[in-house]
This record gives structure tokens, sequence and C-alpha cells, in this order.
């Protein structure tokens, strides 16, 4: 009986540990199965966690620990790309994409990432040679290609350029610098040319000039005033009445033909803005987007929002925040805080 007895017992404990195994192997294929399914929705760092649960409930497992291999190659890869270490990122997926017994769909995965971080080592590559060369140039010219390359970078999307942002940032300056000047030059010449071609005006000129200013305020009290009238030059009203007298004489056609020719100086002006021009005013207002945010900004490319205006958006260089400076064709000048969309200056660029 007592045999008999211990008989049952041992049979119960073979029972119990088979149990035991059948447990622990199923724990273990669901933490496999649970980690595939994290792989299949880009869950990587879900899948790490059930790939690490699987090896602790089987440590010597070959095909756990070359999964979370897979997976921890493509982590890395990805964060090296946001920080802009491209040439690291490519070493490392190349390295996870050679990995032998692993799963097919981290495989795939692993083989299209490495398709991807390879193209951005070119990009980033070319953009490097190109911005490199740019900045061995002095005094300009400089490529208008590279130039725009450079400014429609959109950083946010691709953060495997970031550590050529620096230079990309220095040749933009110098380009806007050099813009600045030319355009100076430029306005001084055009000066010098119409003074020297132009013939002095007579006392009785300024006097019927003088004249003719008063009757456009008076005629057109919504377009001009006082201040903006006195801007516009003698000659040009003393034009603006020749043509009129000799489109029939109609007073009021004096102050239409001087609001098409000065139409920055009108209270309520429909002078057109352009990109370039937009461009250029981006410049003047940069630094004073960088003291309000306490940070260096980069400026996008001016985008036309449909009503004759243009959005410059100036994205924080370390950081998430950005400005958008909405440019208004009448010369109104409003920035907006991120996406708060909040207004926090209103100014006019004229």
């Amino acid at each position: 009986m007592k045999k008999y007895w211990q008989l049952i017992g041992i049979m119960g404990l073979v029972l119990l540990m088979a149990a035991c195994g059948r447990q622990a192997r199923s724990g273990y294929d669901n933490s496999i199965n649970h980690g595939l399914d994290a792989v299949a929705e880009n869950k990587f760092e879900r899948a790490l966690t059930y790939f690490d649960n699987a090896l602790t409930q089987n440590p010597g497992d070959k095909k756990a620990r070359i999964y979370r291999k897979q997976t921890q190659a493509y982590v890395d890869t990805q964060t090296q790309l946001k920080n802009g270490a491209v040439n690291q990122a490519v070493t490392t997926v190349t390295k996870g994409s050679a990995l032998t017994g692993g799963a097919k769909s981290l495989t795939s995965k692993l083989k299209a990432l490495k398709k991807t971080a390879r193209a951005d080592l070119t990009e980033y590559q070319q953009l490097d040679k190109q911005v490199t060369a740019q900045l061995a140039v002095t005094n300009g010219p400089y490529d208008d290609a590279i130039v725009k390359r450079c400014r429609t970078i959109d950083w946010q999307t691709k953060p495997y350029l970031k550590r050529l942002k620096p230079n990309v940032k220095k040749l933009l300056k110098r380009v806007d610098n050099q813009s600045s000047a030319d355009n100076r030059q430029t306005d001084q010449r055009t000066t010098s040319t119409s003074h020297a071609s132009k013939p002095a005006l007579s006392a009785s000129d300024h006097k019927k000039a003088a004249q003719i200013r008063a009757a456009i305020v008076q005629g057109d009290p919504d377009s001009w005033d006082q201040t903006s009238a006195a801007k516009v030059p003698d000659a040009a009203l003393l034009a603006a009445e020749r043509e009129s007298a000799a489109r029939g004489g109609d007073p009021s056609l004096i102050a239409k033909i001087v609001a098409t020719q000065y139409p920055d100086l009108t209270k309520q002006t429909t002078s057109e803005l352009d990109a370039a021009q937009a461009a250029r005013i981006a410049v003047n207002y940069q630094a004073r987007i960088e003291k309000n945010l306490g940070a260096s900004v980069t400026a996008e490319a001016p985008t036309e929002d449909g009503d004759g205006g243009y959005e410059i958006r100036f994205n924080e260089d370390d950081g998430e925040r950005w400005v958008t400076l909405d440019l208004r064709p009448n010369g109104g000048a409003f920035t907006r805080l991120g996406l708060s969309n909040r207004s926090v200056t209103e100014t006019n660029w004229k």
C-alpha cells in the first residue's frame, strides 16, 4: 500500500512538471508572437519588450536573441537618422540587415530602411559638398539652384540633414547680405542717373506742384493725406498733370495716375508683393523674431497665401518652436507664434 501511494506521488510530480513546462513554453510563444505583431504595427520599442520577455523565459533561445538584435538595429538606425548621424545609421542598418536566422518581417523592414538610409546619406553628402563649395566663394556670385535648395529645406521632415544646418544658415546669410548690398548699389546708381538726367525745376514749378498735391489730398482723402502726398516728387506731380490734360483734363485723374506710380505711398495700397521681395523682408524681421524668442531661427522659403500676400515660417534651430510671418500686400505684417496661432506683433513692412 505504501508503494502504491509513493507511485501516485511520483506520477503527480511528473504531471506537475510537465504542466509547468507547457506553461513556460506557452508564455515564450506568446511573447514571440506579440513581439512580431508589434513589429508589423511598427511599434518597435514594444517589440523589444516582448522579445526580452521571451529571453527571460528561455535565456538560451537563439531565435529570440536574433529577433531582438534585428529590432534593436532598426530602433538605433531611426534614432541615428533623427540625430543627423547618417554614416553611423547606414553602418547600423547594414549590420542589422545582414543578420541570419531572423524574422522575415524584420529582415524586410531592415532592407527597406537600409535603402532609405543610403538615399539620405547620398543627399547629405551632395548637399554638404555643394554648401562647402559655395562657402568657398568670396563676394559671389552664388549658384541660384543651390541657394534655392537651401532655402526650401524642410528641417522637420529631413532631420538627417540637421548637422549641415549651421553651414546652410551661414551660406544663406551671406547670400542675403550680398543681395542687400547689390540692391543698395543699384538704388544709388538709379538715383544718380535720375538726378543727372532730370532738368532742375523752377520756383513756379514747385509752387504748382504744391497746389496739385493739396488738390490730391482734398479730392481723394481716403487714399492720400498731407504726409503721404508730401513724399511724391514735384516732377512726378507735374508729369501727372500733363498726362491728365492730354487725356481730357479730369482733375481726379491726376490722383489716380500718381497712385499708380507710387502705390506704396497711398493709405490703402494695392501694390503687389512677390516672393523675392518677401524673402528680403524676412531677412529684416529675422533678428527681431530671434530677439523675441530668445533663440536663433532659420527662415523657410516664402509661400503665397492666395490673396497677394506671403507667409514665411521661421523654425527654431535647436528647439520645436516656430514663428510665422504673414506679409500683406498693403504693408501689414503679422507674426504668429507656433500652434497657438496667436498674433504676437503687428507692424508695417513698408
